[in-house]
């Protein structure tokens, strides 16, 4: 039975803070369409991650197309005989028959998405690439497997490849998503038949992700007023906009999110900070937060609020 239980805290807290640094010059915005911008960011994920699978279904597949043309050739020499093993994979039969994988390249109209040159300059790369030739020299060996997989998915990420290009130009949020889609292949590759492609979210999760982004809004300025304070050794005006989205998302986490641990909030933002901000910024942000806790601690209002 699949899981819903693909996206961490940490990526939901990057979710939330991708779509409050995108509307930062939204004065006020409801709960109810917090809610729905949420889950609309969420989908665009999702179908984001179920393009890099079918990727990598037609990447492997064009095999095929390769093979007939060395074959439909007048003059053959021994080079032209394809092994076509790699369309036979036990990670292609599984994820092919994933119900989940085939609804959400449906859903997400993604059939007819690559065009062949697309894939014919790509299979051409990656034919030619250690990672092929350790595969075809042991074809049941499941790190080579794997590792061809990474491969493929890898031109979706590499700046200077044709197949990043077109992900970055179809997908407006593929660069902001990549950190998450790279935790998610893994899973992919590990259990293709059971990882899921849309629909990804618990309840419990959704409650979480919804609570979080209204204690950001009801209790905004609340936030500011604590936060002030502690800006006092730096230039407040140069504070990093994510920085200070940041801040107030930790800060809210640590009053009102009781189940959470201060120590895991305040450690998850420093790392947010790290990849998404500047390169002080790990600094920053753990400075502000542990100070905020240990005057919040010494005023006996630390996780007492309900």
């Amino acid at each position: 039975m699949q899981a819903k239980n693909q996206f961490s805290r940490r990526q939901l807290r990057i979710k939330i803070f991708q779509l409050l640094y995108s509307l930062q010059d939204v004065q006020t915005i409801s709960a109810k369409d917090f809610r729905k911008l949420f889950l609309a960011n969420i989908n665009k994920t999702e179908s984001s991650f179920t393009a890099l699978a079918l990727f990598i279904v037609r990447l492997f597949d064009y095999t095929l197309i390769y093979a007939n043309k060395k074959a439909s050739k007048f003059i053959r020499t021994e080079a032209d005989n394809v092994d076509i093993s790699l369309t036979e994979i036990e990670f292609l039969e599984l994820l092919k028959s994933n119900h989940s994988f085939t609804t959400a390249v449906k859903h997400n109209t993604l059939q007819h998405l690559f065009p062949d040159e697309l894939l014919k300059k790509t299979f051409s790369k990656l034919i030619e690439t250690p990672e092929y030739t350790a595969f075809h020299n042991d074809k049941l060996n499941a790190t080579a497997i794997e590792n061809l997989i990474f491969r493929a998915a890898e031109y979706t990420i590499d700046k200077d490849e044709q197949a990043c290009e077109f992900f970055e130009e179809k997908f407006i949020h593929w660069e902001d998503d990549i950190e998450i889609i790279q935790r998610w292949l893994q899973l992919l590759v590990k259990q293709p038949d059971k990882i899921i492609f849309y629909d990804t979210l618990t309840t419990e999760k959704i409650e979480f992700s919804v609570a979080l982004l209204s204690t950001y809004s009801k209790k905004f300025d609340y936030l500011n007023e604590l936060i002030a304070p502690k800006l006092k050794n730096w230039d407040a005006d140069r504070v990093a906009a994510i920085d200070l989205i940041l801040l107030r998302l930790g800060l809210g986490e640590m009053l009102f999110f009781l189940e959470i641990p201060v120590k895991v909030t305040i450690n998850e933002y420093i790392d947010i900070a790290k990849m998404y901000s500047t390169p002080q910024s790990g600094q920053f942000v753990n400075g502000v937060l542990d100070n905020l806790r240990k005057s919040l601690e010494t005023q006996g209002e630390l996780r007492k609020h309900s």
